[in-house]
């Protein structure tokens, strides 16, 4: 297994954790059944796209964190990804991933965990060659921490989809996340500054090697110096 990091959270977060849980539990089933009817939103696809162009792709071991229903594992590996790892807060989520796994013949190659990305521990005892964080680090308010055991667990690309991050929008994100925030008992989406999550990931060695924009999605690729820029 590889190695985990333990990292404490306050309650406030297990609750929103909790929150975000059931809330993404009951989108499981919906979203598994337009990923199989239209396959992926644009920005999960070009994160898809990105990562296939890679020669490592076919080699490598990728990480999705907050992987829902596995849509975006299972498109990997339908383009010869070797293995990919899915985790997620949902159960439900997850269970329905392991029934398109079975579906989709994958069962050798994708791995699903159920839980927080905080406390579980990773699967495998292969070197992770990418993580994927796509539009999850906006669903979570330790970011920071998130960061940290993706850091920790030293993949050579980090692939991130975040919200735009400008004044209007974060004039707009305050009443609709009071809103958000009392209607589902605890879950609050989140705009943390693109600054900040660079200037972490800039510190340990990863570099941005591609930035795009898609609507009112940023999708961002970094990696490590010594590594060819996408």
């Amino acid at each position: 297994m590889t190695e985990t990091v333990e990292i404490s959270r306050p309650k406030s977060v297990e609750k929103h954790e909790i929150a975000a849980k059931k809330l993404f539990g009951k989108e499981a089933k919906r979203q598994a059944a337009k990923y199989e009817k239209k396959g992926l939103s644009s920005t999960a696809k070009r994160i898809t796209e990105l990562i296939i162009a890679q020669d490592t792709a076919k080699n490598g071991v990728y990480l999705d964190i907050g992987c829902g229903s596995g849509k975006i594992c299972f498109e990997l590996l339908k383009n010869g990804v070797k293995k990919t790892i899915g985790i997620d807060l949902s159960e439900k989520a997850i269970e329905i991933a392991e029934q398109l796994k079975e579906k989709f013949n994958f069962q050798d190659r994708a791995v699903f965990v159920a839980g927080s990305f905080l406390d579980v521990e990773i699967p495998t005892t292969e070197p992770i060659q990418g993580i994927i964080l796509h539009r999850v680090l906006c669903c979570h308010p330790e970011a920071e921490k998130i960061l940290q055991k993706v850091i920790a667990l030293n993949p050579q690309e980090i692939y991130i989809t975040l919200p735009t991050d400008n004044r209007i929008v974060r004039t707009i994100h305050v009443p609709i996340g009071v809103l958000t925030r009392t209607f589902t008992k605890g879950f609050q989406a989140q705009l943390h500054t693109h600054k900040k999550i660079f200037s972490i990931l800039l510190e340990h060695d990863y570099t941005l090697v591609l930035k795009e924009r898609k609507t009112l999605w940023w999708t961002y690729v970094f990696r490590k110096e010594n590594k060819t820029a996408v």
